[in-house]
């Protein structure tokens, strides 16, 4: 009796996509670092079609050959001390297949390292969270080609699907498929706190967590209707007692570091992806909860007004906010050359919107539009801003009085304003690096390199 598949380890990812590959009829022989965990598992799943290996030696004898593994191990180290663990146990032609959230740069060197030993590689990113892992998956994988075709009947399998195709797809050599689901969780981190930032303000407004919840129902009808929107409406209603679980929840928001790893991409290129960067931020300064409770005893902003919103207009900030998010991503993987990868946008859009955790009608939407080179110059982005501009203005200048956070709607609402602007006040900035460093600027009206002052 053989194995299809070996996974190592034993989280609750791995569990239930166990589940699914059991009950399509896969086999899988599981190892995990530690026996205890394994055998509460086999205790409670009898009927599953798993091979359950206690010792690595019997583990890699259970798998047909070629050997195809998955790992879901915590990304770093891990990663590695298993990879070097299992080198010499390989034969040449053997698969590794990475589905942590690996970094990038961690999945190239593993790519070369693997390759140079005659063993194939595929750093994959997943998302779709436990439910995803139990009904479908999206995979984002890079990497050897060959084990990508010789793996892409299993990722058939715990795929979901959109347009009639399996939500899986290979975007090329070394780390780019772990790239393209960094980029997903950073666009991730911002819309979550997009809804987050709206969430507080309509809590500002007296709203109930009932009365939030039917209007994120009402929303998840239409253009914004996502997995997250609806996720934070069933949030919304959970109760533990006679008390909603969410008024429980420390608001200390922590991070793994794809967030931040997105942002530092960003940077590096020269991308703006101010949305995502002001997410990472955001999740920060929540963390200083001690800070925040000292510093708002000492100083009463005083910035409280009534609020008057209509319900319209702060969907509209949504929107648009989510819109952005979308896009800033999209402008990081358009420019991903940088590092040698090149990817077709359409494809990924088409591999997010089975399954994924960002998976949504606005991004169902750009994906059957029209896009330009310029994706802010593309007609169905321009109308979004057009139809929606207003309102966001004004909710922002509605949270900006009342002493809203606002960190990440901002960012959004002045990454449209900067793009559409002619005219920036980067000129000053010019000025004054010269001023005091000397590093000249250009002028408008002839060419050439000049200086405030003759040197």
């Amino acid at each position: 009796m053989s194995a299809d598949l070996g996974v190592i380890g034993l989280g609750s990812m791995a569990e239930n996509l166990v589940f699914q590959l059991s009950q399509k009829g896969l086999r899988t022989a599981l190892y995990n670092r530690t026996t205890e965990k394994l055998k509460e598992f086999i205790s409670k799943n009898k009927d599953l079609e798993v091979i359950p290996c206690y010792d690595i030696d019997f583990f890699l004898n259970s798998i047909t050959t070629p050997r195809r593994i998955l790992l879901l191990v915590k990304a770093g180290q891990p990663v590695d001390d298993m990879i070097n663990s299992l080198i010499p146990k390989l034969n040449k032609g053997d698969i590794i297949i990475d589905g942590g959230n690996s970094h990038f740069k961690d999945t190239e060197k593993r790519y070369a390292l693997l390759e140079s030993r005659g063993i194939r590689f595929l750093g994959a990113g997943i998302s779709g969270g436990i439910e995803g892992a139990r009904k479908g998956l999206s995979i984002m994988a890079g990497g050897n080609v060959e084990a990508y075709n010789l793996s892409s009947k299993i990722f058939d399998l715990i795929s979901s699907y959109f347009d009639s195709k399996p939500s899986h797809s290979y975007f090329g050599k070394g780390g780019s498929g772990h790239f393209v689901k960094t980029i997903h969780n950073g666009i991730e981190y911002a819309i979550i706190e997009n809804i987050s930032e709206i969430y507080f303000l309509l809590k500002a407004m007296g709203k109930s967590n009932e009365e939030i919840a039917e209007i994120f129902i009402k929303w998840n009808e239409g253009i914004l209707a996502s997995f997250l929107l609806n996720a934070c409406q069933e949030i919304l209603r959970m109760k533990e007692n006679d008390s909603y679980l969410v008024d429980l929840i420390l608001d200390k928001a922590e991070q793994k570091g794809t967030g931040i790893w997105a942002s530092e991409i960003s940077l590096e290129i020269g991308i703006p992806a101010p949305s995502i960067s002001a997410a990472v931020y955001s999740r920060s300064i929540s963390s200083f909860k001690n800070r925040r409770i000292k510093l708002s005893s000492l100083l009463n902003l005083k910035i409280k007004n009534s609020i008057e919103l209509e319900e319209n207009s702060i969907k509209s900030a949504l929107i648009l906010a989510n819109l952005m998010a979308y896009l800033q991503g999209f402008d990081i993987l358009r420019n991903a050359e940088f590092y040698g990868y090149n990817f077709d946008l359409k494809e990924v859009m088409r591999v997010w919107l089975g399954g994924s955790i960002i998976r949504s009608e606005l991004l169902r939407q750009l994906y059957e539009a029209k896009i330009d080179e310029d994706l802010l110059s593309s007609k169905f982005v321009l109308n979004m801003i057009e139809e929606n501009i207003f309102d966001f203005t004004k909710v922002l200048s509605t949270m900006i009085k009342n002493g809203l956070p606002s960190l990440v709607l901002s960012s959004a609402f002045n990454y449209i304003v900067y793009y559409f602007s002619k005219n920036l006040p980067a000129n000053l900035t010019q000025a004054l690096r010269d001023y005091f460093g000397a590093h000249g600027f250009e002028r408008i009206d002839k060419e050439g390199r000049f200086h405030l002052r003759t040197r």
